[in-house]
């Protein structure tokens, strides 16, 4: 059985962004978007810890000279204070977000993407 796109967002969600922009009542769009934004640059810092593993994982692979990368739902500017926060910018080939595509996970358009810009 294949899901339509719109039961595919009921089930999996849109960006940040889109949320926003698809709920917010008043005309205050743009506003609210940067409110978003700020907020969660600030509690990104609160709130996620580093992961010594992780970043020691994902070392160990770009030294090997193993491709990284990541398909998120998330939108790219929320990704890249993630991945700045994380200090985790450097390690990927390829992100593509949730803003790069039209059909979000489970959709394979964005792991299609990957594999075409790593030429696999």
């Amino acid at each position: 059985m294949e899901l339509t796109i719109d039961e595919v967002k009921a089930m999996f969600g849109s960006s940040q962004t889109g949320i926003i922009r698809e709920n917010l009542i008043n005309k205050n769009i743009d506003q609210a978007i940067e409110l978003y934004y700020e907020k969660y640059r600030e509690k990104h810092q609160e709130l996620v810890k580093d992961n010594n593993e992780i970043t020691e994982l994902l070392d160990t692979l770009k030294k090997d000279g193993y491709k990284l990368a990541i398909v998120t739902g998330k939108a790219c500017r929320s990704l890249d204070i993630s991945l700045e926060g994380l200090k985790m910018n450097h390690f990927f080939d390829v992100i593509v977000t949730g803003d790069d595509v039209e059909l979000l996970k489970p959709y394979p358009e964005g792991i299609n993407k990957v594999l075409t810009q790593l030429n696999i």
